[in-house]
């Protein structure tokens, strides 16, 4: 009897979770909306503290959305030892720490977008291009 008990408490257990993901689902679709509201307020009120002109992107339903690239740590390391440069240079190309592009590379961290279109500049150029860069960020 115990047995049958059992099995019906993990069921409504289960079934009671199924429902409770499902009523929290647009609460959350919400929370993410608002949190990128904040964001975007944020933003503005730190412009403006700065004497900034705040900036807004013209809503155009015509304009492409941005290219998104998918960059891992894997592909970072490829793309670093396509063009010859070691992992110091590449920061130094990229502007960013010689530990970003570790973490980077040991999949700890990841890179935001705008750093991912850096990335993927870099391993388009050639090699003299790179090389002229690093000579100038030497200077």
């Amino acid at each position: 009897m115990s047995n049958i008990q059992q099995i019906l408490n993990v069921e409504i257990r289960r079934l009671a979770r199924k429902e409770a993901k499902e009523a929290v689902k647009p609460l959350k679709e919400r929370i993410k909306k608002l949190h990128l509201q904040v964001r975007t307020l944020k933003t503005q009120v730190r412009l403006l503290a700065a004497g900034k002109p705040i900036d807004q992107p013209a809503k155009d339903e015509a304009a492409e959305p941005a290219k998104i690239y998918r960059v891992d740590g894997k592909r970072i390391r490829r793309i670093r030892q396509k063009i010859r440069v070691n992992q110091t240079d590449f920061a130094k190309l990229l502007g960013v720490s010689l530990k970003t592009i570790v973490n980077w590379e040991k999949g700890y961290a990841r890179p935001r977008q705008p750093m991912k279109v850096k990335i993927v500049e870099l391993s388009r150029a050639g090699k003299k291009e790179i090389s002229a860069r690093i000579q100038e960020l030497e200077k």
